[in-house]
């Protein structure tokens, strides 16, 4: 699909330069030749914008700056982060000073949300939550929800599905909260790795997933007062320790009676995700062209209207245990966008090797910009710099 963007894209732009040097160089043409230079040109116009629409979506132009380079002040702030954990990598941190670039006085307003993620993360229990033992209440979880990931977008984004309507309240309340708030917080961090190793294999850093919710068996039964407070108990916390994670939230299969609970719980979020979200109603017809613009049919579950016959994976899987492995082993050679010598905590301590000159940098594409990100303080690479 890149591919066919990029061609498409390089002939409409050959195609109006033709017809602006033809236009430049010929003086008097007919009304004739006229009218259809002109009618040529708003077909390249219009084929144009149809091609950056599709790039957008799918192509490399689709990484709305993921993959930028480091700036000045990014890398400035990463390495004011770093000390404060050791357990997050330098993209995480990246995800906050993106996400709140737009805030005023972004760098105290950055200091300060990751230094509550921090806070919320140890009361509920969730610090070093990929490290240590898989979380109270696992299996159990995995069998009163039905989720996890399949499959990738076209630009090979993972996709993460949740069946809400073939939720059972009862036994979702019976889970409790706290291991509920757990094994989430495990899942979504489960995430983040898995999106570490497909940056890697990529050769270049995406922190954004798509999400498709189910809400096919929506009833009134998860209107309840407690199943809507767990609902808002969950979006609180992944707006406040899961910044710019969400590429596109689609809700299909949604009843008139869903699209009432959601007009209570939507305004928790940031502006900015609102806009990532598309809510769609129960005909596939409707939903499912739009779900192929981003996702190809092979990779859409069966019970979607796609082909794909695989199955959630809930938390804790086996697929997850090999992700981990294999980003470890990438981790250890050096061979990541974001080094293992530096992507977790502060720097490893080898001043004086060459090991230490692959620790500094941040990333194979950060170190195309003139960003400076060693012990010097400068910022930029100056004569201060050694």
């Amino acid at each position: 699909a890149t591919t066919t963007t990029t061609t498409a894209t390089a002939k409409d732009i050959k195609m109006a330069s033709t017809m602006r040097t033809t236009s430049a160089t010929s003086g008097k043409t007919s009304p004739s030749t006229s009218n259809k230079s002109m009618k040529a040109a708003a077909t390249s116009k219009k084929n144009l914008r149809e091609s950056k629409a599709v790039s957008l979506n799918v192509g490399l132009n689709g990484w709305e700056g993921e993959s930028d380079p480091l700036t000045a002040f990014e890398a400035k702030m990463i390495k004011k982060l770093q000390p404060l954990d050791n357990e997050h990598s330098d993209t995480y941190r990246l995800q906050f000073i993106r996400g709140y670039e737009n805030e005023k006085d972004t760098e105290r307003v950055v200091e300060v949300r990751y230094k509550e993620m921090l806070t919320l993360r140890k009361d509920a229990g969730a610090v070093g939550i990929l490290n240590c033992s898989k979380p109270e209440g696992w299996e159990e979880f995995n069998e009163v929800c039905e989720l996890g990931v399949l499959g990738t977008t076209k630009d090979a984004r993972p996709v993460y599905y949740e069946r809400i309507g073939a939720y059972d309240p009862k036994k979702l309340d019976a889970l409790g909260y706290e291991k509920l708030q757990r094994c989430h917080i495990r899942l979504q961090d489960e995430m983040l790795r898995r999106k570490e190793l497909i940056s890697r294999q990529l050769g270049h850093r995406m922190y954004k997933h798509v999400v498709i919710l189910d809400m096919k068996g929506f009833g009134m039964r998860h209107m309840g007062p407690k199943v809507l407070g767990n609902i808002r108990k969950l979006m609180n916390l992944d707006n406040a320790i899961y910044p710019e994670v969400l590429k596109r939230l689609f809700i299909v299969n949604a009843p008139w009676l869903f699209q009432k609970a959601w007009s209570l719980v939507k305004g928790m979020l940031h502006p900015i995700t609102r806009e990532r979200i598309k809510i769609y109603g129960t005909k596939p017809k409707k939903f499912l062209p739009k779900l192929a613009e981003f996702i190809d049919i092979d990779q859409l579950p069966t019970w979607l209207g796609g082909t794909n016959k695989g199955t959630l994976n809930g938390v804790c899987s086996d697929d997850f245990d090999k992700i981990a492995k294999e980003l470890a082993a990438l981790e250890a050679n050096d061979t990541s966008l974001d080094t293992g010598k530096e992507v977790r905590g502060r720097r490893a301590s080898t001043q004086g090797s060459t090991a230490t000159t692959k620790a500094l940098s941040l990333s194979s594409i950060d170190s195309q910009t003139n960003v400076c990100v060693c012990e010097c303080g400068v910022g930029v690479k100056s004569p201060a710099c050694k």
